[in-house]
């Protein structure tokens, strides 16, 4: 798993001197309904293939609370989004693969349709609102989720953005997800 997450890395590295943006996230996930807490930190990569998409590759790395068991996800997504007026709809299709520590990974897929817009009356703020469905390819696999997502974001200039973000994450995984976000674009 160490080479994977090596060769991973090596490769987003690579990309960045090219890549429309790269986001930085830290999230504190609180288990409800029996799921423990976790501690995630994220790095994605976005480049754009057109004006309506663009592909990703994103790599989650997960502490749970109390039992430091560690988890890593690595996935590949492609985004769709059409702007309507100052609206813009989106829908994320991904699919990764997922190690626990002393285990080994399977496959999963996740589908997230979602809006942004605007908040017009501050410049730079804006307002995202997401659904994600998420599952493992595999039916002996408990990963299956459904998540509600919001995101405000505020655009320090026009290659930097800061954002708060909340999750209502339900399902194999119960989770309340608070985050923080940092998006530089080149």
């Amino acid at each position: 798993m160490k080479k994977i997450t090596l060769s991973v890395l090596l490769a987003l590295s690579a990309l960045t001197a090219t890549a429309v943006e790269v986001r930085l996230e830290a999230q504190d996930a609180n288990g409800t309904k029996g799921t423990a807490g976790q501690t995630v930190y994220e790095i994605g990569i976005k480049e754009s293939i057109n004006k309506n998409f663009a592909g990703d590759i994103v790599v989650k790395n997960y502490r749970t609370d109390n039992t430091d068991v560690l988890s890593t996800r690595y996935e590949a997504g492609l985004t769709g989004s059409l702007p309507i007026g100052p609206i813009s709809g989106y829908t994320r299709v991904a699919v990764g693969e997922k190690y626990v520590s002393g285990n080994g990974g399977f496959g999963y897929y996740s589908v997230e349709p979602g809006v942004n817009a605007p908040i017009t009356f501050v410049p730079g703020l804006s307002l995202g609102l997401g659904y994600r469905f998420q599952s493992a390819f595999n039916d002996n696999q408990n990963d299956t989720t459904r998540t509600w997502r919001t995101k405000l974001g505020y655009d320090l200039n026009k290659s930097n953005t800061v954002y708060v973000g909340y999750d209502s994450q339900r399902g194999d995984s119960n989770q309340n997800i608070t985050k923080v976000g940092y998006i530089h674009r080149f």
